[in-house]
């Protein structure tokens, strides 16, 4: 925060999460991000649906039970404390990204997706 606070008179700056800082903190962080200039963040959602979520983000990060509902949250405490939410989703196969863009505008943010770039050892989904 407080680099952030040093940086936000020469740009705007804007954090890229997957929108889980509530729920591992225990508590709500917009304001925080707020003090320290965040003006926008872009949360990766990657999925509208809580099982696929699980599976693509694996979202443990220390705290059991994490989830699409904890991030869906995070998007809806920034929206509320001001900041600028975008969400974003990566156009694989196997997602409905249009399902995920619903979920984004329903939550109050705007949508992006991504392109897909499967790695090497990537199985093609049909």
């Amino acid at each position: 925060i407080e680099a952030a606070q040093k940086l936000r008179e020469r740009a705007p700056l804007r954090v890229n999460t997957n929108g889980l800082g509530n729920a591992q903190h225990g508590r709500d962080i917009s304001g925080d991000l707020v003090a320290g200039g965040i003006r926008g963040v872009t949360v990766a959602l990657n999925s509208a649906f809580p099982p696929q979520y699980q599976e693509i983000m694996l979202p443990e990060c220390g705290t059991p039970g994490l989830g699409l509902g904890h991030a869906s949250e995070f998007v809806r405490t920034c929206i509320r404390a001001g900041i600028e939410v975008e969400c974003t989703a990566v156009e694989r196969p196997d997602v409905d990204v249009e399902a995920v863009q619903m979920l984004a505008t329903a939550l109050g943010a705007s949508f992006r997706s991504r392109t897909y770039h499967p790695g090497p050892d990537a199985t093609p989904s049909l």
